[in-house]
């Protein structure tokens, strides 16, 4: 019987995947150039309490996680086909303290610009900085290598103020850092909200058929999760279902995960900070992620002298 390839066609022009339109999804995706990039901090987020174990011992200590936006010649937005705009991001992962030597008090000295932040949250959407990524080679849990991007140098954090000296002319210059695209996410340990917990949620399944839902999870499988504000807040909303840890959900870089101070695998350099001594208190509990303000404005028109290092 010889196929009606009409009606074939047919078919497959209403059911299937159009091929001139391929998936622009995290199959294909590669870290960002290293190099010179413009940021702001588009996520804050403290996970609980976690104990690792690495080359430099076992740790039991509360985390967090902060998310970056790059932007700049090197890190433009990557853009699909129904126009949407994709950026750039590195995450970074921190202990969190309170001693002055501890890395968590370290990175938020550095960038507090200005002086005016109280705590990381303020400086959420508000505040620009230069910044210098680069990359590490390492083997993930599967075997393969793996390349991440960092904003570090030797254990230094490579994050700078958006003003600075030119070193050609002695003038004092400003980098413009656009505003961010990227939605923000913000979640206290200590003072959450449904907002904060909802805002945290990722959507959708890996192509392993692993839920992308890594951050959630994550605070689920703290040690000290069972109790928390956000646990208690759940169990009261009658959405108790969402106290359940759906299994280990784990982030494309989990596998190299390092204290703040440490380095990653395959990275030698000495730790370059202390660990921190006891958790960080919130300053306020803030109601929704901050809007951004005046000064987070682009600054006037000059191009970053360090883009064509």
């Amino acid at each position: 019987m010889a196929l009606d390839l009409k009606k074939i066609r047919g078919e497959v022009a209403a059911t299937a995947a159009d091929l001139t339109k391929p998936n622009a999804g995290g199959g294909d995706f590669e870290p960002p150039q290293e190099g010179p990039t413009r940021l702001r901090l588009v996520s804050y987020i403290e996970t609980g309490v976690h104990t690792t174990k690495s080359a430099f011992g076992e740790k039991r200590k509360p985390r967090a996680e902060l998310s970056f936006e790059l932007s700049g010649p090197k890190h433009e937005p990557k853009k699909l086909d129904d126009g949407t705009l994709i950026p750039f991001r590195v995450n970074v992962k921190t202990i969190v303290g309170t001693h002055v030597k501890n890395g968590y008090i370290q990175l938020f000295n550095m960038m507090n610009t200005d002086g005016a932040a109280k705590n990381f949250v303020d400086m959420v959407l508000e505040y620009a900085w230069r910044g210098v990524v680069s990359h590490y080679k390492y083997k993930g849990r599967d075997g393969k290598d793996r390349v991440l991007a960092q904003l570090k140098d030797k254990g230094a954090f490579q994050i700078f103020d958006t003003t600075f000296s030119d070193p050609e002319t002695g003038d004092t210059r400003k980098v413009s850092v656009p505003p961010a695209i990227s939605t923000p996410r913000v979640f206290l340990w200590d003072y959450p909200d449904l907002d904060q917990w909802d805002s945290i949620k990722i959507e959708g399944v890996r192509d392993d058929g692993t839920s992308k839902n890594y951050i959630q999870e994550k605070i689920k499988s703290a040690e000290n999760f069972v109790g928390s504000p956000i646990y208690n807040l759940l169990i009261e909303a009658g959405r108790a279902d969402e106290t359940v840890p759906a299994g280990k959900v784990e982030a494309e870089d989990d596998d190299a995960e390092g204290d703040e101070g440490e380095k990653p695998a395959g990275l030698t350099e000495p730790a370059a900070t202390q660990a921190p001594k006891a958790p960080a208190k919130a300053a306020a509990k803030p109601k929704a992620p901050p809007k951004p303000a005046a000064k987070a404005d682009p600054a006037p028109a000059d191009s970053d002298p360090l883009a064509g290092l």
